[in-house]
């Protein structure tokens, strides 16, 4: 099965039998998986960007066992054809199944084509969500020795 690490600390909380309930996390306990109640692969949608960029550098998805990726790095035909926005992005596909090192890049691929579309309006779809429910930042409290030990560590100023 396919999990992803933010899994691990919700699993954790279950295995303890401590109610995570009121902790807004990402990721799902992995029990089900453990004890086989679950079989099919999650879903998962990361992305990553340099600190003070908008846009994420990187954007990977998968489904099932194909690993979608989205790479600004380089430059791919494939995307231009389908969105305009990501048309910087290189986009790569495996199936994780038959390739786990990721050395096959299906995209390239016409029997592929489909699939690599159908994520692509998903992963627009997940931001443009994100971007019409903005979250709510809780304000956290600090005591005073917590405040010293930030700025000794040189998190805070």
């Amino acid at each position: 099965n396919i999990v992803r690490i933010t899994d691990v600390l919700p699993t954790i909380l279950a295995e303890a039998n401590i109610e995570a309930g009121a902790y807004p996390f990402d990721g799902m306990s992995l029990l089900p998986i453990i004890k086989g109640e679950e079989k099919k692969n999650r879903n998962f949608f990361c992305d990553l960007a340099l600190r003070g960029l908008k846009a994420p550098k990187i954007i990977t998805m998968n489904k099932g066992n194909f690993k979608f990726i989205l790479n600004e790095k380089a430059v791919s035909p494939h995307v231009k054809k389908v969105v305009k926005d990501l048309a910087g992005y290189k986009v790569e596909l495996y199936d994780l199944d038959k390739d786990p090192h990721e050395k096959i890049n299906l995209a390239g691929q016409a029997r592929y084509h489909k699939m690599c579309i159908d994520m692509i309006k998903e992963i627009k779809a997940i931001y443009k969500d994100v971007q019409q429910k903005p979250g709510k930042r809780k304000k956290v409290k600090m005591d005073k020795s917590l405040i010293e030990k930030l700025k000794a560590l040189g998190y805070i100023k």
